[in-house]
């Protein structure tokens, strides 16, 4: 490994290279992070709640202040005590001003929440803000010192702040639950299967109970107390409820399977089972056990067995059955469990919400699909088919106002409504593709399932949805008619503007198409032959002038009228391609307060706006241009100055378009390179001009580097005497500007001693050569920065490089050898 060369430390320390170790890039992304506080908020109060890490900044810089003046370590630099100070950052904390900034959040919650009940989980730092607040309330009140003041207490109060957290959200929320199980049930035994959260709750409840009687420290309050059991609430659980619910369920399982050989995949039942052959054991040993004599015939009635070793061989006996039955029951049970009660519970409270039970994929798509399953199941068990959908699942569903059928789809409902709509203004249900293309297709989704249920095959048109349709007239039959009168209301409205008959093909292909065909059905009905043409068709053309005799017409070959249809559909494209560069141009105008765009900007739109400005000119020469004057309108209403640019420059971007389309395919990748090279080049002279070297930053100019990068290999070759598109007019052009055909020229000692930086270092080996590399990134940032400490949120492996640096030199100080990787 090569040690660090004295070279290496001289060209760093030519640059403002500070070998001892520092904060001082992580200090000013800091400093800047609060000076954009500053801009947005007004203030330097830094709330913990809107942005913790820079409070957590912030109240570093204060203890390191106060270290400062009493002479302790960690110390704040007295630099950045002048920076600080310069934007007027205050070293004693305003509390005051914080606190405002924390309550104002709480009232923006309230607004958009409608309560005040912050969790952790929806903004952990306004949640222990509000704790705080509890707490200093509560030791006010005792006496004690407390930083909070009337004035804030009246402010909370204000909002209608709960100093005591005895309605909090989620109790309150278990309570309501606990009422509604209750008046549906009949009592307060919640299982887990029927409903996880709310078993769960009332078992917390129970053990705070329990803690409150024994005069442990409890959040039980007597007024919750006092409202449980004004419900009925049982603070002692009813073992023998929960005890035959269980039973029910071994009583279902075994009308089921036929057995009761119940395999540890059925977890709680057969943990339940466990425990009453436990209970009988310690029964028959005469220790204490919850089983009586009740419960033990009422399992032997069943056909339970008291030990494990019948039930074994059984399960030995009919094993494919019971391995049958236990993928059957596993399927049903994530059916109809814990899983389906959890999803009701969803619906329930998507119907307190909303007031329907009607949930669309933009709702909630798990709940969505969910209720369409369930719509499934039933369709099918109304089918006499086998369904996991229960009854008392049915019945608790239709409580809660759920419809089983697709009647009230929303998305069909809205369709319906635009059809109703379409109908009221039409006076017909006949949409066309080209009058709304999407009620179209539904349009004839509806006839088509109308169609099948006809038939007798499977169709998703109710009862309802057929009525619904027959009463605003719905046509099932598809109607050509429908095309035909369309083409006819086109024709008049031609007529009305025109003032004749005569349809050109090169206007309007599809209409042109129509009146020949018109005239052909004409012919044909004449002579005998079948013709889709009636009286009253007739009788409506003739009304309005109609000519049947073809004067000088000729029939439209499908071929010319689909090239003039892909024309009109080419140019619907390209004004919708105009219109997404105008709102670029808008949005830079916005920012910049100009339309003069830069090809540094974007390349794109500056090639744009030189076409406007050459389509305007023609336009003003009275020659052929394909602007109009709706968009000159809208590029004058947002500033947009013709004189602006260049007229000789946007003629040469527009002439070059226009030549490389009719020139050979070889001659113009010739023209666009020769094109491309100069726009580069004039770029690179632009940034000379304005910063006075030729340093591009490889983050800001990532395009212009790898152009600088081909424009070097390139010239390698053509010194080498290999083929290279670089010519001599260009090396010309590039040297007259300044340019180092060696990547890492640099000019930090006198300009008569210039030489590249790896021809300086020697850097022929690898590691010399990566050193150089990195290094010239240092430079070119110091260039732009005026400093070398590089932060990783701008350059991570730069960086990691430059702390590398400052480790070896470390090391070598002490005597040691370092190398650089």
């Amino acid at each position: 490994p090569s040690p660090i060369t004295q070279d290496q430390i001289d060209q760093l320390e030519s640059i403002g290279f500070k070998w001892e170790v520092s904060n001082y890039a992580v200090w000013n992304e800091n400093f800047e992070d609060l000076k954009k506080y500053k801009w947005e908020e007004g203030h330097l109060n830094v709330s913990a709640a809107k942005n913790p890490q820079l409070n957590a900044w912030v109240s570093r810089q204060r203890r390191n202040y106060r270290n400062f003046k009493e002479g302790k370590v960690p110390s704040i630099k007295a630099e950045h005590v002048l920076q600080l100070e310069s934007i007027g950052f205050k070293w004693e904390a305003d509390n005051n001003a914080i606190w405002d900034g924390n309550f104002e959040q709480l009232k923006m919650f309230k607004y958009e929440e409608g309560h005040l009940n912050v969790t952790k989980t929806r903004n952990p730092q306004l949640s222990s803000w509000i704790w705080r607040q509890r707490r200093n309330y509560r030791q006010l009140r005792e006496g004690k010192s407390s930083v909070i003041t009337e004035e804030q207490i009246q402010k909370l109060d204000d909002i209608g702040f709960n100093w005591t957290v005895e309605t909090d959200m989620g109790w309150c929320d278990g309570f309501e639950q606990l009422k509604m199980f209750k008046n549906k049930h009949g009592h307060t035994h919640v299982l887990k299967r029927q409903n996880a959260f709310l078993s769960g709750w009332a078992w917390r409840q129970r053990r705070n109970y329990k803690k409150l009687k024994e005069g442990k420290p409890s959040p039980l309050t007597e007024d919750r107390v006092q409202l449980l059991t004004n419900i009925g609430f049982r603070w002692v659980a009813d073992q023998n409820y929960f005890w035959n619910e269980s039973f029910k369920e071994l009583e279902n399982f075994k009308s089921r399977h036929g057995h009761l050989c119940i395999q540890p995949h059925h977890s709680r039942l057969y943990h339940w089972v466990f425990r009453q052959r436990r209970n009988y054991k310690y029964l028959m040993e005469g220790k204490q056990s919850t089983l009586s004599q009740d419960l033990i015939e009422r399992l032997e009635g069943i056909g339970f067995q008291w030990t494990a070793d019948a039930e074994r061989a059984y399960y030995r006996e009919n094993k494919g059955q019971c391995k049958r039955s236990i993928q059957k029951t596993n399927k049903t049970t994530e059916r109809n469990g814990i899983s389906w009660y959890r999803m009701f519970n969803e619906l329930y409270k998507f119907q307190q919400r909303k007031g329907h039970c009607h949930v669309t994929s933009q709702d909630s798509k798990k709940l969505y699909h969910w209720v369409c399953k369930q719509k499934h199941h039933y369709k099918l068990m109304k089918q006499g088919e086998a369904t996991p959908l229960m009854a008392h699942q049915i019945k608790k569903m239709e409580e809660i106002g759920f419809e089983w059928t697709f009647e009230l789809d929303k998305k069909w409902v809205e369709k319906f409504e635009q059809l109703r709509i379409f109908k009221s203004k039409e006076g017909h249900s006949d949409v066309s593709k080209a009058q709304n293309a999407q009620l179209n297709g539904w349009v004839w989704r509806q006839r088509r399932d109308y169609k099948k249920l006809k038939e007798g095959k499977p169709s998703p048109l109710t009862p309802y949805r057929m009525q619904q349709l027959q009463n605003i007239g719905f046509n099932w039959d598809f109607d050509a008619s429908v095309s035909w009168f369309t083409q006819f209301r086109e024709l008049e409205a031609f007529k009305n503007e025109h003032g004749h008959l005569r349809v050109k093909l090169s206007k309007n292909a599809r209409l042109y198409a129509w009146v020949y065909k018109q005239r052909l059905n004409y012919k044909n009905m004449k002579e005998g032959k079948p013709s889709s043409l009636t009286q009253d068709r007739i009788l409506l053309l003739n009304g309005i002038g109609f000519q049947w005799d073809i004067i000088g017409g000729k029939a439209p070959s499908k071929e010319s009228v689909r090239c003039l249809l892909e024309q009109n559909e080419n140019t619907r494209i390209t004004n919708r391609n105009w219109y997404l560069m105008f709102h670029k141009l808008s949005q830079f105008q916005k920012r910049q307060g100009h339309c003069d765009v830069p090809s540094q900007e974007s390349i794109l739109l500056h090639r744009w706006v030189c076409n406007q400005h050459y389509h305007y000119r023609l336009l003003q020469q009275g020659e052929e241009s394909p602007m109009t004057m709706d968009q000159i309108e809208n590029l004058e209403s947002i500033g947009f100055k013709w004189g602006s640019v260049n007229d000789e420059m946007a003629q040469n971007e527009i002439k070059l378009e226009q030549t490389t389309s009719s020139m050979p395919q070889s001659r113009s990748r010739k023209k666009n390179d020769i094109h491309s090279w100069n726009v580069k080049f004039k770029e690179l002279e632009n940034f000379k001009n304005k910063h006075g070297h030729l340093h591009i930053d490889l983050n800001n100019y990532p395009h212009l580097c790898g152009w600088i990068q081909r424009q070097r290999r390139n010239y390698k070759n053509f010194q080498e005497g290999k083929p290279s598109p670089l010519k001599k007019n260009q090396i010309q052009q590039l040297e007259n500007i300044g340019f180092q055909w060696t990547k890492h020229s640099t000019n930090i000692q006198s300009k008569e001693n210039t030489t590249p930086v790896q021809e300086q270092n020697g850097c022929t080996k690898t590691a010399d050569k990566t050193w150089c590399l990195m290094y010239d990134q240092l430079f070119q940032y110091y260039s732009c920065k005026g400093h070398c400490d590089v932060s990783s949120r701008e350059s991570r492996p730069l960086h990691r490089w430059v702390f590398k640096q400052k480790c070896n030199y470390r090391l070598l100080q002490k005597g040691k050898q370092t190398s650089i990787t």
